[in-house]
């Protein structure tokens, strides 16, 4: 079972007068390294459709947050870079009961869903949904697989409950 701190994580961007900037906001523990890798993503993106906005003038809106999730989870869907049979499947609910997935066969689908359905992804929950959707879209083999091309060893949580 899983903690309430884990529950709330989500994508909540800076708040208002926040010295953060730009950054998302991880008030609790949660799934760090994927919030990172979307941080980082988001900055990326920023910075390329920023044109000369100073760093300290860019935030992570919506349709940015939107953008991202969507590239990350349609390059998650495409293997080899050949995306003609690429099915990306989104979560949109989990519970007790089982989870609530939509296929997406085109990026721009998917993405136009994300930002549709944005306010799921940033509050309580919303990081736990888009790594169920990350790993439902991948696989659980492809993933091992992916870690064990890399090099990398399994299990990536450690007996302290701790990532490696």
């Amino acid at each position: 079972m899983q903690t309430l701190e884990f529950e709330d994580a989500a994508y909540p961007g800076a708040a208002a007068g926040s010295a953060v900037g730009c950054g998302l906001v991880q008030p609790k523990n949660g799934p760090c390294g994927l919030i990172a890798a979307i941080q980082a993503a988001c900055i990326a993106e920023m910075i390329r459709t920023g044109g000369d906005a100073p760093a300290t003038a860019l935030k992570v809106t919506d349709e940015v947050l939107a953008s991202v999730l969507g590239s990350i989870l349609w390059q998650a869907a495409t293997v080899g870079g050949d995306n003609s049979n690429a099915v990306a499947k989104l979560v949109t609910k989990a519970s007790s009961d089982g989870v609530d997935v939509a296929d997406f066969t085109s990026q721009d689908a998917l993405t136009k869903a994300i930002g549709e359905s944005i306010n799921m992804f940033k509050s309580a929950g919303g990081a736990v949904l888009f790594l169920y959707s990350l790993v439902v879209t991948r696989t659980v083999e492809a993933i091992r697989s992916d870690v064990m091309k890399a090099g990398g060893d399994l299990p990536l949580i450690t007996d302290l409950g701790l990532c490696t």
